[in-house]
């Protein structure tokens, strides 16, 4: 009896996994998931608010590496400030986008990569609250660098920062990345203003709006945007 009940708990055991890594590399979910989402991120506006985007494309190589089967990577101006942030968002399975966070990007490029705090953009109606990580990382040479990098991931059921993500999103089928970077001054300003925080705050709706919105609905929020049609009695 021992010996069947240390089968079935093997046998279990076996499956569970098996269902993880399925998860992970795609087998027990239909891959046009992916697609539909690489292709809808691509509906991010170039223009946020007071942010202007140009197209900072990554290549092949670098693709491959953090796992993007769809990939927007874009540097938004702020017109009134002049204030800069990079922007890297990316979809694939999730045994690949949740992996490859900036203590191993970064750290792999020279950076010491300090360590991963909680942040959290409150939001507004419709958007709910969004869990970020947030680190800097810096290096030295000429000119030294030294960055805030902000990140957090979404599957479709809000931005959410895990501290063991290839666990908690092991069974979506889509997982999103994104990061937020900006050159950071040493001491920060002592007000404690985060002008990335601020661009997330206008870009977290806009992306809920024409990236992570069921497809149905997207017309639907497309023409709350439009001015009303006036109808002239006759």
């Amino acid at each position: 009896m021992k010996d069947a009940t240390r089968i079935i708990a093997a046998a279990l055991v076996m499956i569970g996994a098996g269902m993880v890594h399925g998860g992970w590399t795609g087998r027990w979910k239909p891959s046009n998931a992916v697609a539909e989402r690489a292709e809808r991120i691509h509906a991010l506006p170039v223009r946020i608010g007071d942010w202007t985007a140009e197209e900072r494309p990554l290549s092949d190589a670098e693709r491959v590496l953090a796992g993007a089967v769809g990939c927007l990577s874009r540097q938004y101006r702020n017109g009134a400030t002049g204030e800069v942030v990079t922007m890297l968002l990316i979809c694939g399975l999730p045994g690949d986008v949740a992996v490859h966070t900036p203590e191993v990007c970064y750290a792999g490029g020279g950076y010491e990569v300090s360590r991963p705090a909680p942040a959290t953009i409150p939001g507004s109606e419709p958007t709910e609250p969004a869990a970020f990580f947030t680190a800097t990382a810096a290096r030295g040479g000429t000119p030294p660098s030294r960055l805030r990098i902000l990140w957090s991931w979404n599957d479709g059921e809000g931005w959410r920062a895990p501290n063991e993500p290839r666990w908690t999103f092991a069974a979506a089928p889509v997982l999103s990345k994104l990061y937020v970077v900006r050159e950071a001054s040493d001491p920060e300003p002592a007000d404690g203003r985060d002008f990335s925080l601020e661009f997330l705050d206008v870009l977290l709706p806009v992306l809920d709006r024409d990236v992570f919105s069921p497809p149905a609905s997207a017309p639907a929020a497309q023409a709350a945007d439009r001015p009303a049609e006036t109808h002239v009695a006759a």
